[in-house]
């Protein structure tokens, strides 16, 4: 078999966009489909959102993989690799400085991701972060200080949500569009003047809540990430029941790998890793 890419619009959308999730579909600015050449079948989709590049002064922006499905009878390291190619000179056509795929990746299969990525001109990423599986009623957060009120995220202006992207770019994951996350259990904590101190991101995908990300930026840290997640084990007890799962992504750190332990008695499972690879967009 061979295989061909092509961007999607409104001509083909519907002929490759229903294999996606419904949060790819409305979240995501552009979309790549895979198709087999000889029967012109359509076999796959790429799924990918723009942002701000960080680490670029210009207007450039960056491109991330939110989602790629490819049809199981027509899925390899060929097909795959085409959607990726196709990627490559998207991105270079549209001036972009990077792109980034973040991947859940089984330890048994990440030597194979790291040379399927290399071969492609990607590197990895030095931060790695830990998948853990956590039920609600292991949840046990104790009173820290307590100093900052707590907002969810529909509370936020939009000026406080510029500034908790600013100020928490630094952290390792990806902001995305404000829409993305969980009104319920995203939350943000501020002082007296309004200025965000620290937040947490959830969102649901595939009916499973997911906590993508900790920001902890005005002060100490530790207090800031122990009264976080003080708010946020109310929030999950008020919306969800004791037994369910919550999914959390967490740096590989001793900092963070204590706190986890102390707040949920050790209860905590590691599903896995989730890595990122990176391909830097030559200027041409």
């Amino acid at each position: 078999m061979s295989f061909a890419a092509t961007l999607i619009d409104d001509t083909n959308k519907d002929v490759f966009l229903g294999a996606l999730s419904e949060e790819s579909i409305q979240d995501c600015d552009i979309f790549i489909g895979l198709y087999e050449e000889e029967t012109d079948t359509a076999c796959g989709v790429m799924a990918l959102s723009a942002m701000p590049d960080r680490e670029e002064d210009d207007d450039r922006f960056a491109l991330s993989v939110r989602e790629i499905v490819i049809a199981e009878d027509y899925r390899s390291d060929e097909s795959e690799e085409v959607l990726f190619r196709y990627l490559q000179e998207l991105a270079a056509l549209y001036e972009c400085s990077s792109v980034f795929v973040p991947e859940f990746v089984p330890e048994d299969s990440l030597e194979n991701r790291e040379s399927f990525f290399s071969g492609l001109g990607f590197y990895e990423e030095e931060k790695k972060i830990n998948l853990y599986k956590i039920k609600v009623a292991d949840v046990k957060a104790a009173k820290a200080g307590l100093e900052y009120g707590c907002l969810n995220i529909e509370d936020l202006s939009d000026e406080q949500w510029d500034q908790f992207v600013t100020e928490a770019s630094g952290y390792s994951f990806d902001i995305l569009s404000r829409d993305y996350y969980d009104p319920r259990t995203s939350i943000f904590m501020t002082d007296d003047d309004g200025k965000i101190k620290a937040g947490l991101l959830t969102s649901m995908r595939d009916e499973k809540l997911y906590i993508e990300g900790i920001a902890p930026f005005g002060g100490d840290e530790e207090s800031l990430v122990r009264d976080l997640i003080f708010w946020e084990k109310d929030a999950l007890k008020k919306h969800y029941k004791k037994g369910d799962a919550v999914f959390l992504y967490m740096i590989t750190d001793r900092f963070y790998n204590r706190i986890l332990s102390d707040v949920t008695d050790g209860k905590a499972e590691k599903t896995g890793t989730l890595t990122g690879f990176s391909y830097d967009v030559p200027v041409i």
